[in-house]
């Protein structure tokens, strides 16, 4: 914190007693509270994501439950990597995706400008 000289009038992150709230007693008053979390949690997955993850459940009922579970557990993990790599190299994940080796066709590049093929 850099010293002004001007004292701070108000601490957005001091915890005051008089703000903290006892927990919901009944299911309706703890749905309240979680509502809006859900909507905020669907607004970061991506409505894409939460359309075909609610398309799959009513296609295929509890039957692939588990790609949705797994997936949720992997999304969090590539994504950091994802901006480990463009922190540490300035290059976008999918220019990085453009140097894996391997045989693709030349119009198959992640980032537009085309992979060329190994040869």
């Amino acid at each position: 914190m850099i010293a002004t000289g001007a004292p701070v009038a108000h601490d957005p992150y001091a915890v005051n007693a008089d703000a903290v709230e006892p927990p919901p007693q009944s299911l309706s008053a703890a749905l309240g509270r979680i509502g809006p979390g859900l909507v905020l949690a669907s607004a970061i997955v991506g409505s894409g994501e939460v359309i075909a993850t609610t398309t799959l459940g009513a296609q295929v009922g509890y039957a692939a439950l588990w790609i949705v579970l797994v997936s949720c557990a992997i999304k969090p993990v590539v994504q950091a990597e994802l901006g480990r790599y463009t922190i540490a190299t300035g290059k976008t994940g999918l220019e990085g995706f453009d140097q894996v080796p391997g045989r693709a066709p030349a119009s198959a590049g992640w980032s537009g400008r085309g992979r060329q093929p190994c040869r």
